[in-house]
């Protein structure tokens, strides 16, 4: 239980690494790209690109952070009134149930569409990436974001901070 608790702490602590990065280099070339542009009338090619690529990474990482911390948006309308009338651990089963279902079928839509770009050899216009292989990395960034959501069933329920 103790190495399970290490062992996704790890993998959402370098999640986060790599969030703070990917946005860090965001905002580093928007910078770089709009000082190009308006001193020296010469933008940066691709920029618009790299930016979209590094987004769609970061929705991964994002999605495995808010799976093991549970800060995603939840609609709340009926949650309170549901709580009181089932036991705890069948409520956080419902839940759970729900975020591995859809975390796991958007996923699956993910890994179709990439499977489809990379059969279909597409790439970025400007820079020649492969737009099928950055939908590879955003569709493994799901997966594991849908087991570090099975994996968190295993850890005792904490206490929502809220």
């Amino acid at each position: 239980m103790i190495l399970l608790r290490f062992a996704m702490k790890a993998i959402v602590f370098l999640a986060q690494l790599a969030a703070i990065l990917s946005s860090a280099f965001i905002a580093v070339l928007t910078a770089m790209d709009v000082v190009m542009r308006n001193f020296f009338q010469q933008p940066i090619l691709g920029v618009s690109e790299m930016n979209q690529s590094v987004l769609a990474v970061l929705l991964g990482f994002g999605f495995v952070i808010c799976g093991f911390q549970r800060d995603h948006i939840r609609v709340t309308l009926l949650e309170n009134a549901i709580q009181r009338r089932v036991p705890d651990w069948a409520y956080r089963g419902w839940i759970t149930g729900w975020e591995v279902i859809a975390t796991s079928v958007f996923a699956a839509l993910i890994w179709r569409h990439a499977q489809h770009l990379l059969e279909n050899y597409e790439y970025s216009p400007v820079l020649d990436i492969s737009i099928g292989a950055v939908f590879v990395v955003v569709a493994t960034l799901l997966t594991l974001a849908a087991v570090v959501l099975v994996l968190r069933l295993a850890l005792p329920a904490q206490k929502d901070a809220s």
